[in-house]
């Protein structure tokens, strides 16, 4: 890939730093590990009936939100992007966060009761 300094390409131009594959992937990866630590950790929350682990049940949501945002930071089809681009960008990835922790909320509900 050429140097847009030097060659004087826009840098909108470039590539994406990884390919659509990888980016599925990447996404994919980080919603299953998400969804499956919340879901073990509020498993052992109900089991001991413990409250010890709500402030790492409320820090990983953030986490995943950072993963869902690389991840589609990251993707080409969202590569040339102006200002309003890069708010969509944030929405997808809250949107991400909040559909998978109402997946292994409704797992968990399901499986433990309400």
């Amino acid at each position: 890939m050429p140097n847009p300094l030097i060659s004087g390409e826009p840098l909108n131009r470039l590539k994406s730093y990884i390919s659509t594959p990888w980016s599925i992937v990447y996404f994919v990866t980080v919603f299953v590990l998400y969804c499956s630590i919340e879901f073990l950790l509020g498993r052992w929350t109900i089991l001991s009936r413990s409250k010890s682990m709500v402030s790492l049940m409320l820090a990983l949501p953030l986490l995943a939100w950072a993963g869902f945002w690389l991840a589609l930071l990251l993707s080409p089809y969202l590569r040339q992007r102006p200002s309003r681009r890069n708010c969509w960008v944030i929405v997808l990835s809250l949107a991400a966060v909040f559909f998978s922790s109402l997946i292994w909320i409704l797992i968990l509900a399901n499986l433990y009761g309400t």
